[in-house]
């Protein structure tokens, strides 16, 4: 069962492992979801559960268009719909959670030296962007990725205007290359055929994130993009053994 903590920020963190009585660990920041159920619910929650058992915490948060009383299913549409009437849901989230780290870090809630961040879907480009700001994070997982608003169907009007087009391409990890190269470790995993996260854009970015690692000479980090076999609706969806996968990384890194 996950626990709760509230920051200055203003954001409800729930996370799985030790109290945080027992002092600084190693942390994942992960995201599906809700904050419950991408700690609790399978098959979103499978890296947070794998790792309970060792000395990590994993934190989540309740993604906008997740809360309760709302329908999941439709969070991108409402996404596009705040963001289409002027709001700023998307990047006073990533602001919080920066905040939020930050402060984890500085109560000795979360080891600084170690920490990561993953998401499955909507929550890769939570997790890209969190880790575009925050240079505290050495470790970027991302299981079938959105990685551009423009290319989901909920976003589709938004390539016809250009107003909301440059509002949707603030929010692409394409435009985040340039900080995303601090990091140590980031991999991705895709299907061959993902209508709907568009697996053309998953591999334009990791192009465009190879070639500013080069171009920076930070060989320090290393961007990996492995394809996977489709499957679930529109071969979105995420295997099991996959998820093991990337979470075995994590775990390396974070312990290490």
């Amino acid at each position: 069962m996950s626990k709760k903590i509230e920051t200055p920020s203003g954001l409800t963190l729930f996370y799985l492992g030790p109290d945080i009585a027992h002092g600084k660990l190693p942390a994942l920041l992960y995201f599906s979801l809700s904050g419950e159920e991408s700690l609790e619910l399978e098959p979103f929650c499978h890296p947070p559960k794998k790792l309970e058992v060792e000395p990590i915490r994993t934190f989540s948060v309740t993604l906008p268009g997740h809360e309760e009383g709302l329908n999941k299913f439709h969070a991108m549409k409402f996404w596009a719909d705040s963001i289409r009437d002027g709001k700023y849901l998307l990047e006073e989230l990533i602001t919080k959670l920066d905040e939020s780290l930050n402060w984890l870090i500085s109560e000795e809630i979360i080891d600084p030296r170690h920490v990561a961040v993953a998401g499955l879907s909507r929550g890769g480009l939570i997790a890209g962007l969190l880790a575009a700001k925050n240079n505290y994070i050495k470790t970027l997982v991302c299981f079938a990725p959105v990685v551009e608003l423009s290319v989901l169907e909920d976003f589709s009007d938004f390539r016809d205007n250009k107003r909301l087009n440059d509002r949707a391409s603030r929010l692409s990890l394409v435009g985040a290359v340039e900080k995303l190269t601090h990091l140590e470790h980031l991999r991705f995993y895709m299907a061959t055929r993902d209508e709907k996260v568009n697996t053309d854009s998953c591999y334009h970015f990791i192009r465009e994130m190879a070639e500013k690692v080069h171009e920076k000479r930070a060989r320090h980090c290393h961007v990996e993009l492995y394809l996977t076999t489709p499957i679930g609706q529109k071969g979105h969806g995420t295997a099991p053994h996959i998820f093991d996968e990337g979470t075995e990384l994590i775990k390396r890194q974070l312990l290490r």
